[in-house]
């Protein structure tokens, strides 16, 4: 079977929609899947350069003019500054001008163009992807979203090409920080993809019902391809790690915060009631950089770390911490990624009806607790006794076994039958 894949994310863009299409890829690979992945030619400012599988064939193309030209300027800009990997993040009073106009561009072109700035991609995208399909010929289309580009460029493949057609909708298009204006035109290219794509794969199940109240999509086109994590990672002696605590009871989160989204304010009110409990924080932070910076000796920041860092940072922890989202139609990839290190698993619910707390009861794998500041330091504090005592990983499930069902290699497995099925 020979698949061409539209996924703006993509290696070496380091976020959830790009991990997501790195491990499937490979895992559809190794069952024997020849998949051309077409995406925008970038600079690698993200210190992101993972092994792929033979049978994964990259294409790249131009950008863009906006997106191409900011990613030059940003690679000339990081070239002539000296950055110290290992000093930790302190909070800066303001953007520098370069990164403010940057920004205001931006936020202007997304008025623009529909869905945003990154449609600009559509025209290089299009022309590679028609010199390819002359070329290989494919039998199968896959759009992975966000962001909508991938969808225009589907939907064009689809109806020139006369192939199969799955549409990833990891992240809905109609979502809580829609701009308000926007709303209206999102939800007719979503409902347009849901009425042509042959299958839609979503990330859970608040999603799924979203769509089919909105749009009328039928159960049996809906496929469940949860984020996951690799199953055959393993910690490894040349993996990179900072100095770690032994005496304290070590808690990690890593991961982005966003304003007005996915905010750490009662979990900083938490640590800050909290003795012997170190924190580390890898990501980037956001606007939350000062306040988690006021809580001294107890957090250490270590910004946008290389992935493999990342993982191995996750096994070695005594608790992982994640933030959930103000709504309950995403779940954050992290939770899965966390699943495969091994690590209980603190979840602070974004709102009333969080369905993280839930899952992690039934795979006991952690626990959760409300975006309260009391509940948390109350909820680490117990767990921190359990360290103490030798009972908190006898505590929970954590054993691989358990989730193997979350792994990427399984959704892979699902995704292949899905798309065995459609092809014929």
């Amino acid at each position: 079977m020979r698949v061409l894949l539209f996924a703006y994310e993509f290696p070496p863009i380091l976020a959830a929609q790009s991990l997501r299409w790195y491990y499937l890829a490979n895992e559809l690979a190794r069952l024997g899947v020849e998949i051309d992945v077409l995406t925008p030619s970038f600079r690698n400012l993200w210190g992101y350069d993972p092994t792929f599988e033979k049978h994964v064939c990259i294409h790249r193309c131009f950008p863009g003019p906006f997106i191409g030209f900011s990613g030059w300027l940003a690679a000339r800009l990081r070239a002539g500054a000296a950055v110290d990997e290992n000093r930790q993040v302190e909070p800066a009073p303001m953007l520098p001008l370069s990164e403010r106009l940057y920004r205001t561009a931006r936020r202007l072109l997304d008025q623009i163009l529909i869905p945003d700035v990154r449609t600009e991609w559509l025209p290089f995208a299009w022309r590679a992807a028609r010199r390819l399909h002359a070329e290989r010929h494919y039998d199968l289309v896959i759009s992975s979203h966000e962001p909508g580009v991938d969808l225009l460029l589907g939907l064009r493949a689809q109806r020139h090409w006369g192939i199969p057609w799955i549409a990833d909708l990891a992240d809905p298009l109609v979502a809580p920080y829609t701009p308000r204006w926007r709303v209206a035109l999102d939800r007719a290219l979503e409902r347009r993809v849901c009425k042509r794509a042959d299958a839609l794969l979503v990330t859970n199940e608040p999603i799924a019902w979203r769509l089919t109240e909105r749009h009328g999509v039928p159960p049996e086109k809906l496929l469940l391809i949860r984020q996951g994590f690799d199953h055959r990672d393993r910690l490894t002696e040349t993996e990179p790690a900072p100095a770690w605590p032994a005496d304290r009871f070590v808690l990690l989160y890593t991961g982005t915060f966003y304003q007005g989204f996915r905010e750490p304010g009662p979990l900083i009110e938490a640590l800050a009631r909290l003795e012997n409990v170190q924190t580390i924080f890898v990501g980037d932070m956001g606007p939350f950089v000062a306040a988690l910076s006021q809580l001294g000796e107890r957090v250490t920041l270590l910004g946008k770390r290389p992935h493999a860092v990342c993982l191995a940072l996750q096994r070695r922890a005594n608790l992982l911490l994640n933030v959930g989202n103000r709504q309950d139609d995403q779940v954050p990839g992290k939770v899965y990624e966390y699943l495969g290190a091994g690590r209980p698993i603190l979840h602070i619910a974004g709102s009333p009806t969080d369905p993280v707390p839930g899952f992690l009861e039934s795979t006991r794998h952690g626990r959760g607790v409300a975006a309260d500041p009391s509940a948390i330091a109350a909820s680490i504090r117990e767990l921190q006794m359990r360290w103490r005592n030798g009972t908190l990983d006898p505590s929970f499930d954590l054993s691989p076994l358990s989730v193997q069902e979350y792994s990427w290699a399984a959704g892979a497995a699902r995704l292949h039958e899905l798309m065995t099925g459609v092809s014929h």
